[in-house]
């Protein structure tokens, strides 16, 4: 389909305007045609007059074009719904994914606290260590390791070290 380049600019003159208009408005009818029969495609096309706004040619025919414009319209609703559902599905995967996120944290804190509260019972009273499950035990166990090797931490910061018996976590 190559040919001589085209200005595309208003021809100045109105007779050599219409005949332009004519000619390339058949030309376009035909490579409408081409492409549905060449190619196995759907297509249309119409084509308004330039001077009175109406309709001046429609190809294949109105019942024709009015078919291939509905099922173009009707793809275009089907994939903007694929793309509203996508994005609403993305957004509520996120909502979850912070919600998850969040319960999680509370969850660790909670349980922190937990252990807070177990430690402060048993430098009261060494009864509640015998309460203690083996599962419970042995986090409390772990969350005690921790929190030596946090003091540790700091006391090697301030250039202090702990007593012998302490630092049993080495």
């Amino acid at each position: 389909m190559a040919g001589k380049k085209v200005n595309l600019s208003l021809i100045p003159n109105e007779d050599e305007r219409r005949s332009a208009y004519q000619a390339w408005k058949n030309d376009l009818m035909k490579e409408a045609e081409k492409l549905t029969a060449s190619c196995g495609t759907e297509a249309c096309a119409v084509i308004l007059d330039p001077l009175s706004d109406e309709v001046d040619a429609v190809w294949p025919s109105n019942m024709g074009a009015q078919q291939v414009i509905t099922r173009f319209k009707t793809t275009i609703e089907l994939e903007q719904a694929k793309s509203k559902q996508n994005q609403e599905s993305l957004t509520s995967k996120k909502v979850i994914d912070k919600v998850e996120e969040k319960l999680t944290e509370h969850v660790e804190e909670n349980r922190a606290k937990e252990m807070h509260r177990t430690m402060s019972q048993c430098m009261v009273s060494r009864e509640q260590v015998k309460q203690l499950g083996l599962e419970d035990l042995t986090e409390f166990i772990s969350f005690l390791n921790t929190k030596i090797k946090e003091v540790e931490a700091r006391r090697k910061a301030q250039g202090a070290s702990l007593p012998q018996d302490m630092a049993t976590t080495k």
